[in-house]
């Protein structure tokens, strides 16, 4: 059997659950934060063997989902420390989203698992500044209420950043990350 099909179909069917979990009951627009998009990349990754996606995929999303699951963890123990997934513990979050939100803790090792499965191509860095390009136009194109992919305003709110910083800044940290990413891959999958 080819277990990449078989991830194929996993991340494709968790892709299919936030669609539904999104579509009926709550803001549609949830479905553009790259972690809900990026399984359906990742999907198409795996049923492909594409080096070049998963490239792609590990340098947009690496080190913001590392974010993520360390704010979580710290926040389990109870103190707030990036304000990334204070969502998570609200007392009335539903609890079809929180198990969808435990994605965060694998997406990130998945890409990186197919880096160095599938191999780093180095067009990758070139897909990943036209998905991150793609992401935020995305995003700005999208009602400022739902602060898509924190394209409006900081999401770290355990880190005071100026509004008028975060407007102007978060591009260029964004490019920097994805450039920052793809140099860690290219070291970690030359072993």
């Amino acid at each position: 059997m080819r277990w990449n099909r078989v991830f194929a179909f996993m991340f494709l069917a968790l892709f299919v659950a936030d669609i539904v979990a999104f579509v009926q009951d709550g803001p549609w627009q949830y479905l553009f934060w790259a972690c809900n998009h990026v399984t359906l990349l990742l999907a198409i990754a795996f049923w492909r063997r594409s080096g070049l996606l998963f490239t792609s995929i590990a340098s947009v999303v690496f080190i913001p989902q590392l974010f993520w699951i360390v704010d979580f963890f710290v926040r389990l123990t109870g103190t707030q420390f990036l304000g990334v997934t204070e969502y998570l513990f609200v007392p009335d979050y539903p609890a079809v989203w929180l198990v969808l939100s435990l994605k965060h803790l694998f997406l990130p090792f998945v890409a990186v698992w197919g880096v160095r499965r599938y191999g780093l191509a180095k067009e990758g860095l070139v897909g990943a500044f036209i998905y991150g390009i793609a992401l935020l136009l995305v995003s700005y194109a999208l009602n400022p209420n739902y602060n898509i992919n924190c394209a409006y305003q900081n999401c770290l709110t355990g880190l005071p950043i100026p509004s008028w910083l975060w407007t102007f800044g978060y591009p260029i940290v964004m490019a920097g990350l994805i450039w920052l990413q793809f140099i860690l891959l290219k070291r970690y999958v030359r072993h």
